[in-house]
C-alpha cells in the first residue's frame, strides 16, 4: 500500500513516535503513583493530584498521535512501560513520587526541544509549530509547579500536614475548574475513574455525573480539550 506523508521527514515520524512512547510511560508512571498514594486514606489530594496528571499526559498522547497520523506518518507502537522505576511503598515518604515527577516533566521538556530543532534542521516548519504552539510552552509551566511542590514538601517535612494544606485546596480548585466551570462532558468522562471530592457539586446537572455511578457519557469533539488541564497548572 503506498504510503503518504505530506512532506513529513522520516527522521520527524521517528523523533515523533519516540514522543509518544514517553508520554505513554510517563502516563504509566502517574498511575502507578497514584495507587500507592491510594493505599493512605491520609493522601488523598496526592492521589486525585496523580491521576489528574495520568489523564493530562493521555491527552497529550492522544493529540500526538493524531497529528502524527493527519501528517501521513505510521504509529509505532511498542512495549508499554513506566519511563522511570517507582517505589514499591511509601517508605520514603512522597517526596521521591514528586522527585520522579519533575524529572518526567524535564526529561518530555528536553524531547521536546529535540524534537523542535530536528524540525527546523529538516524543514519541517509544520511540526516545529506545532510543538512550539502550546506542548513546549505547558511543560515549562508544569515543570514550574513540580519545583514549587517539590521545594514546599521539602520545607514542610511531613507529608500528611501538606497534603491537608496544600494539595486537597488544590485539586479542589482543579475539580471546581473542570467540573463546575467548563461544561466540557468529555473532562467529565475522562476523569470519571477518579473518585469523589466532597464538598463541590455541578451547578449544571445538580448532581455530580462526572463522579456519580448514573453518569454515561457520550462521545464528544475533544478539541481544544488540553486548555482545561493547561489552566489547572496555574493554580499553585
Amino acid at each position: 500500500m503506498q504510503k503518504f506523508q505530506f512532506n513529513l521527514p522520516s527522521e520527524c515520524e521517528e523523533k515523533l513516535n519516540q514522543v509518544i512512547d514517553l508520554f505513554w510511560g510517563v502516563e504509566r508512571n502517574y498511575v502507578m503513583m497514584a495507587a500507592l498514594c491510594g493505599s493512605d486514606v491520609n493522601l488523598n489530594g496526592f492521589y486525585y493530584c496523580f491521576n489528574f496528571c495520568a489523564a493530562r499526559t493521555r491527552l497529550y498522547w492522544e493529540k500526538f498521535c493524531k497529528y502524527l497520523i493527519v501528517r501521513g506518518g505510521q504509529l509505532n507502537v511498542n512495549t508499554i512501560k513506566p519511563m522511570i522505576e517507582v517505589p514499591k511503598n511509601l517508605e520514603h515518604g512522597v517526596i521521591p513520587l514528586m522527585e520522579i515527577t519533575l524529572q518526567m516533566e524535564e526529561a518530555m521538556a528536553e524531547s521536546l526541544r529535540e524534537l523542535i530543532l530536528l524540525a527546523k534542521n529538516k524543514g519541517d516548519l509544520e511540526t516545529s509549530a506545532f510543538v512550539q504552539t502550546w506542548p513546549l510552552r505547558n511543560f515549562v509551566r508544569r515543570i514550574k509547579w513540580a519545583t514549587y511542590h517539590l521545594n514546599g514538601m521539602k520545607s514542610c517535612n511531613n507529608d500528611h500536614v501538606y497534603n491537608r494544606l496544600c494539595m486537597q485546596p488544590l485539586i479542589t480548585a482543579w475539580k471546581e475548574r473542570v467540573v463546575t466551570e467548563t461544561y466540557r462532558p468529555f473532562e467529565r468522562a475522562l476523569l470519571i475513574s477518579y473518585g469523589e471530592i466532597q464538598g463541590v457539586q455541578d451547578k449544571k446537572f445538580g448532581y455530580n455525573p462526572m463522579f456519580g455511578s448514573r453518569y454515561k457519557a457520550p462521545t464528544y469533539d475533544t478539541n481544544n480539550a488540553e486548555e482545561v488541564f493547561v489552566d489547572m497548572f496555574n493554580i499553585y
